[in-house]
């Protein structure tokens, strides 16, 4: 898309000679004046290629800078662009977990399993202490005493195992997972950028005030990259 603008030396000298033009011929209004007028012709292209979904301008129309001027069609950057933000989205909770332990949810379930281990170990060992008494008054065998004995063992080992593991499931992350998994996050950031600067070439706006001087390009047809 080719749009002229004049430099910024150009409109002195167009308005110095404006004004010499209107003192010498002042009384004829339909005066015919001969002359010239420089411009600056900029041909606005995106750096993709793609079909022409949208023309907003047309031939020898004045457009407001920062206006639209066209726009491609765009699924598949779209799509990219969407796919980088969730890859995104999921490193950044993936960081968040390593930071701070395991979610709330999972402490939970430790936590409950720590209390019925505690409550069965409580058991067994006033089992085992019952059995120990009527061991000493004869009233059980000593194989019966050696299961109670073992049963307690085995609870309070699980109890312990249990208490590490919430303490451990406390606890944040090694040092360098975070690591690996902030270079995972930046990495996505960078990613999700580079979508979004790709998704933008697929329009392009007016970077001054132009006068609109063709559309070599229309609507539905196949534009190559960097043709305006």
């Amino acid at each position: 898309m080719r749009t002229p603008s004049l430099p910024r030396y150009a409109l002195p000298v167009a308005a110095a000679l404006g004004l010499s033009l209107l003192t010498a011929c002042g009384k004829h209004d339909d005066a015919v004046y001969q002359g010239y007028v420089e411009g600056e012709y900029l041909y606005i292209a995106s750096s993709e290629a793609g079909r022409l979904d949208t023309l907003s301008v047309q031939r020898g129309q004045q457009v407001a800078a920062a206006a639209p001027l066209f726009a491609l069609e765009a699924p598949r950057e779209t799509a990219a662009r969407d796919q980088a933000g969730a890859q995104l989205a999921a490193a950044s909770a993936q960081l968040e977990d390593i930071a701070t332990g395991k979610r709330p949810p999972e402490v939970d379930v430790a936590r409950a399993q720590l209390a019925q281990a505690e409550a069965a170990s409580r058991r067994s060992a006033a089992q085992l202490a019952r059995d120990t008494a009527q061991f000493r008054a004869g009233g059980v065998a000593r194989a019966q005493l050696d299961d109670s004995r073992e049963q307690a063992q085995s609870d309070a080992a699980r109890v312990r195992e249990l208490r590490a593991q919430l303490e451990v499931a406390n606890l944040p992350g090694r040092q360098d997972q975070r690591r690996a998994q902030a270079a995972q996050v930046e990495a996505a950031r960078a990613a999700l950028a580079q979508a979004d600067w790709t998704l933008a070439q697929k329009r392009r706006a007016a970077p001054a005030a132009p006068l609109v001087c063709d559309t070599p390009s229309r609507r539905g047809g196949w534009v190559p990259a960097r043709s305006p």
